[in-house]
């Protein structure tokens, strides 16, 4: 709770910013996570914190997780190390499969 309240105060910082992003794709960009648009969500390519969210998913995917939230007006759900070299955010209740996914 505490990491994804963290993330929340993130991305309401960065929504608050004059420059702010126009949408959760461009502050993921922002933020360093290469996202890429797929027809079910976004594939997140790369992780500004990868080594730490190896060792401490629950806090650094935790986090990220709070950030989406905050940035997303939709119910979207973090599925971490979802396929080989990538992360995935999804709307809440579809899953793996549903999505077309091998994860």
């Amino acid at each position: 709770p505490v990491a994804r309240a963290l993330g929340a105060a993130w991305g309401r910082h960065l929504m608050a910013a004059p420059d702010g992003p126009a949408d959760l794709v461009a502050a993921l960009a922002g933020q360093g996570f290469a996202p890429e648009t797929t027809a079910w969500g976004i594939r997140l390519r790369t992780c500004p914190l990868l080594a730490e969210a190896r060792t401490r998913p629950e806090v650094v995917c935790g986090i990220h997780q709070g950030l989406v939230d905050a940035l997303s007006p939709a119910p979207l759900s973090l599925v971490p190390f979802a396929e080989r070299g990538a992360c995935l955010i999804r709307p809440v209740g579809v899953s793996a499969g549903d999505a077309g996914v091998d994860g």
